[in-house]
């Protein structure tokens, strides 16, 4: 991962979690490495399995990133939110399919997927 405003690169362990849509980052992560937060226009309410509302409190920022995958790299927003130790959880824009254990980006324009395909054959990896 890389911040957009200074490209410092950050490693970070990501959980994939195909049961959520969207992307999030903890709240610890943006302020230990200081991301700039963007206040989002409207709030978005967390809801707990139950559905009763979850007692952290709605989404109200976002961040912006570079994220990096093998040879992949997509400039993403995340929401920001308490994630306990979890730094990053990436939803179903990076689905996983658990036999092969391969990351399947499925929200990346079809010139992104072209891109990919390019380097990695320069790297006689296909």
């Amino acid at each position: 991962m890389e911040k957009v405003d200074t490209h410092e690169g950050i490693i970070v362990k990501v959980l994939l979690d195909s049961s959520i849509m969207g992307m999030l980052m903890n709240w610890k992560m943006v302020a230990e490495h200081g991301f700039r937060l963007q206040k989002l226009k409207r709030l978005i309410v967390v809801k707990n399995i139950n559905r009763t509302n979850n007692n952290v409190g709605a989404i109200t920022y976002q961040v912006e990133a570079n994220v990096y995958y093998e040879s992949y790299i997509e400039r993403i927003r995340m929401n920001v939110y308490d994630l306990g130790r979890i730094d990053i959880i990436l939803g179903m824009p990076w689905l996983l399919n658990w036999e092969t254990e391969e990351v399947k980006i499925t929200r990346c324009p079809s010139l992104c997927r072209r891109n990919t395909k390019l380097k990695k054959k320069k790297r006689g990896k296909e």
